[in-house]
C-alpha cells in the first residue's frame, strides 16, 4: 500500500553547499581568540589554508538615534543573514563572531566604555584579522575610532554617508555629532574623506563646518555621473602612509537597494558603486577596520534590505 503522508516534512540540502556558518565560530568572551579545529575545518572544505580572519563585532546601540529607534536590532539580523550565505574557494577568510557588546539603555558613557574595551581587545589580537563592527547608530564610530588612534596614532577615516555628521546640538544625543566630536578632540590625527554627501540632506552651515574641520567630501551626484572621479579623488586625498578605517552609513546607499534606514535616500550609491570604491581602497591601502551602521530592521523592506547588506558584507570581506 502506498503511504501518501510524512510524519515530518523532509527538506533536502545539498551536502556540498557549504554556508558561511560552517567556517564560523561564535565566541563567548573577548579574552582569547581560540580557533581550535576551525583552520582544519576550512582546509577540509576548500582544500587550502584561509588567508586571514574576519571578526564580526555586534554593537546593539541606538541610544543616540535622533529619529526612529530600532538600529539596536540590526546586528542580529545582518549577522544571521550573512552566515546563511553559501561560500566556496573564493571566500578566503575564517569568520569569528564576537559576543554582543553590552549596551546600557540610557547611558551613553557606560556603553561607549564597553565599546572601547571590546575594540581594544580586538586590536590586541596578533592574528591577521579584519574587524567589522556591526551597529547600531553612527555614534558607535566615536569610541571605536578613538581606540584605533590609540594604536595607530593617525589614520585615514573614509566615510560613506549622505550626511556630514558635524552637527552642533545643545541638548540631547544624536549620531549626527560623532564626527565633529572626533575632529574637535583629534583634529590633526584624522584625515577625513566623506563620499556620498547629499545637498538636500545637509543645511548650509554644515558645509562651513566641513571647511572648518578640513573634511574633504564628494557629493552623490558627482559620483553617480562619473565613478572615475571618485576613484581619482580617493587617490589624491587618502594618505598612503596611513592606515584606512572605513565607516559605511547605509543611508548612503540608494533606497532601491536598502530602505531599512532612518534616512532613506534616492540617487544614493548602487551596490556596484560602493563595492567598486571599497575594493579600490582595499587593493591600494592598508585597511584596518570597518563599521556598518544605521540599519533599522523596523522600517522599510527588511527582507530586501538585509539581503543586500549581507551580500555587500560578503563581497567586501571575502579576500
Amino acid at each position: 500500500m502506498i503511504d501518501y503522508f510524512e510524519s515530518e516534512p523532509l527538506f533536502l540540502r545539498d551536502p556540498l553547499n557549504f554556508k558561511l556558518r560552517d567556517i564560523s565560530l561564535r565566541k563567548e568572551n573577548y579574552d582569547l581568540l581560540l580557533l581550535e579545529g576551525l583552520f582544519e575545518k576550512y582546509r577540509d572544505i576548500v582544500g587550502f589554508e584561509p588567508e586571514g580572519i574576519n571578526i564580526l563585532v555586534p554593537i546593539p546601540w541606538d541610544g543616540s538615534t535622533a529619529g526612529r529607534p530600532g538600529a539596536r536590532f540590526s546586528p542580529q539580523k545582518i549577522i544571521d543573514k550573512f552566515l546563511s550565505l553559501s561560500f566556496n574557494h573564493h571566500y578566503r577568510k575564517l569568520v569569528i563572531i564576537m559576543p554582543y557588546v553590552r549596551t546600557v539603555v540610557g547611558d551613553r558613557n557606560k556603553t561607549f566604555r564597553n565599546i572601547s574595551m571590546a575594540t581594544s581587545r580586538i586590536l590586541s589580537f596578533e592574528n591577521k584579522n579584519l574587524p567589522f563592527y556591526i551597529g547600531g547608530d553612527h555614534s558607535i564610530s566615536f569610541p571605536i575610532i578613538e581606540q584605533y588612534l590609540q594604536k595607530f596614532e593617525k589614520i585615514n577615516l573614509l566615510v560613506f554617508d549622505s550626511h556630514f555628521d558635524l552637527r552642533e546640538l545643545n541638548q540631547g544625543l544624536s549620531g549626527g555629532t560623532y564626527l565633529r566630536e572626533l575632529k574637535e578632540k583629534y583634529e590633526n590625527k584624522l584625515n577625513v574623506i566623506i563620499l556620498g554627501i547629499k545637498d538636500l540632506a545637509n543645511p548650509y552651515y554644515l558645509y562651513l563646518q566641513a571647511q572648518k574641520y578640513k573634511v574633504k567630501y564628494l557629493n552623490n551626484i558627482d559620483i553617480s555621473l562619473d565613478i572615475g572621479k571618485a576613484l581619482e579623488f580617493l587617490r589624491i586625498e587618502l594618505d598612503r602612509d596611513l592606515p584606512v578605517y572605513i565607516s559605511i552609513d547605509l543611508d548612503s546607499i540608494d533606497i532601491n537597494y536598502i530602505d531599512s534606514v532612518n534616512s532613506p535616500n534616492s540617487l544614493g550609491f548602487s551596490l556596484k558603486e560602493i563595492y567598486t570604491l571599497i575594493e579600490y581602497v582595499k587593493s591600494n591601502y592598508y585597511v584596518v577596520g570597518f563599521d556598518v551602521v544605521e540599519f533599522n530592521p523596523l522600517v522599510g523592506n527588511l527582507e530586501r534590505s538585509v539581503h543586500n547588506v549581507s551580500e555587500l558584507l560578503f563581497y567586501i570581506s571575502k579576500s
